[in-house]
């Protein structure tokens, strides 16, 4: 098994055990932290992906998904001040 299959998988089992758990509690302020993980965890990939085979269309997807981690993050918050 290559390196970048290893990764995949090991990044595969990370987003799935984040997304149970962001499925699986009740509340949304954790919910929203769980899932801007599972954001982190895609970008950090996509980091990797691009820094090993300089394809250009994984950093633009890594910063998409740093974008998206940062706004679950804002949402978390504010979700947590509203509540």
């Amino acid at each position: 098994m290559s390196k970048r299959m290893m990764l995949k998988f090991g990044i595969c089992v990370l987003f799935l055990v984040s997304v149970i758990c962001a499925i699986s509690l009740k509340n949304e302020s954790i919910k929203y932290a769980f899932t801007a993980v599972a954001y982190v965890i895609i970008g950090v990939y996509n980091t990797i992906d691009y820094k090993s085979y300089g394809e250009k269309s994984s950093l633009a997807f890594a910063i998409m998904f740093y974008c998206f981690s940062a706004s679950a993050i804002a949402f978390a918050i504010i979700s947590t001040i509203m509540a």
